[in-house]
Parts: structure tokens; C-alpha cells; sequence
């Protein structure tokens, strides 16, 4: 509604000013009220931790009814190995392995699994049998960064109060080559809200 709202103000104000100076400014103005009409908001209310291997998802409950239009994860500990052997191809987000190695390997899923992040928008790795679909990388991100920033959806997610989403690691959502899988990462789950 604050959208529309500073978009209408933009139209009629145009229509009432023809100095190039006058339409800068309230142009800035209109795109300030717009960055205040979104709002990230904190879902997890302790951290949300995920595994590498059995089924062992983190989940969290959305908090306030609205429309979501992207999540971001921040990572506060730990680390998850495609591995177990090898302590390089330990990261926070995916599978540091060379000699590709920010591939990112984690997914926000609906509470039957079905995922909802990554978008298609990132880059799958592609791949052979379960691999073909559980990494990818997203311009900007590292399996090392302090955020994973996921790409926004083309419609808004709506989402209500109690509702359940799931972060996973993807080998172990897709139960490829998770058993020789480690560790454990904890995070806090930002929404986007419009």
C-alpha cells in the first residue's frame, strides 16, 4: 500500500512541476518512501542450525503474515563437509572443493521439502545423477561469506503466521553422497518483507 501510495505522489507531482531540479529531488523522495515500504525482518528467534547428513534440516516458523520477497541466511557458527576426511572442504554454506570452490550447497525448502530457495536464477553446477541439481553459485556469494543472499522471487512468497520452512544442506535433503558428510551450521533467517 506505501508503494502505490509514494508512486501516486510521484504522478502527481510531476504533472505539477517542470524544473529538471524539482523532479531530481522528489524522485530521490519517492525512492526513499519506497526503501521504507520494505522491511527486513529477523524470523528466527534463536539460531536455526543444519547438518550434513541425516536428515538433519534446520527449521524455522514464519513470525508475521505478509509477503515475502526474498530470505538471506547470516552465518553465526560452525561449518558443514562434504568430506568428513578432508577439513579443506569445510565452509558455511556449501562444499569447498577444488578446484570449484564456492559452490553452494544449501536450500530453503518448504516444510514437504519442495524447494523454494535458490531460485532459478542461480547457477546449478550441473553434474552427474544426484549431484545434478545440489550445487550452484550466485553471483556475489562464496561458500564462505558472511551472508547468503538469495536472489528475489519474481512474485512475492506469501506467507502466514506458523508457517514452517526448512534450511538444508543439499546432499542431505537429496541423500547423495551425504554419509561421508560433517558438521553443523547455525544461522539467522532474514525476510524481505513488501
Amino acid at each position: 500500500m506505501r508503494v502505490l501510495t509514494s508512486f501516486v505522489f510521484l504522478n502527481f507531482t510531476i504533472s505539477c512541476q517542470s524544473n529538471h531540479y524539482h523532479l531530481a529531488v522528489l524522485s530521490f523522495i519517492v525512492c526513499f518512501l519506497c526503501f521504507l515500504s520494505v522491511n527486513w525482518i529477523k524470523i528466527n528467534s534463536s539460531p536455526v542450525c543444519f547438518g550434513s547428513h541425516g536428515s538433519s534440516y534446520g527449521n524455522f516458523t514464519i513470525p508475521e503474515t505478509g509477503d515475502v520477497i526474498t530470505f538471506k541466511l547470516v552465518y553465526l557458527s560452525g561449518y558443514v563437509n562434504c568430506r568428513v576426511s578432508d577439513v579443506q572442504y569445510r565452509s558455511k554454506w556449501g562444499c569447498s572443493f577444488l578446484p570449484a570452490p564456492n559452490n553452494l550447497a544449501v536450500f530453503i525448502t518448504d516444510s514437504l521439502q519442495q524447494r523454494i530457495l535458490p531460485t532459478d536464477k542461480a547457477s546449478f553446477r550441473g553434474g552427474s545423477g544426484c549431484h545434478a541439481s545440489t550445487v550452484y553459485g550466485i553471483s556475489g556469494v562464496t561458500s564462505e561469506s558472511a551472508e547468503l543472499s538469495f536472489h528475489n522471487f519474481s512474485v512475492p512468497l506469501s506467507v502466514s503466521v506458523g508457517k514452517e520452512l526448512q534450511i538444508w544442506y543439499t546432499e542431505d535433503l537429496y541423500n547423495c553422497f551425504a554419509g561421508d558428510n560433517d558438521g553443523q551450521t547455525c544461522t539467522d533467517v532474514i525476510g524481505l518483507y513488501v
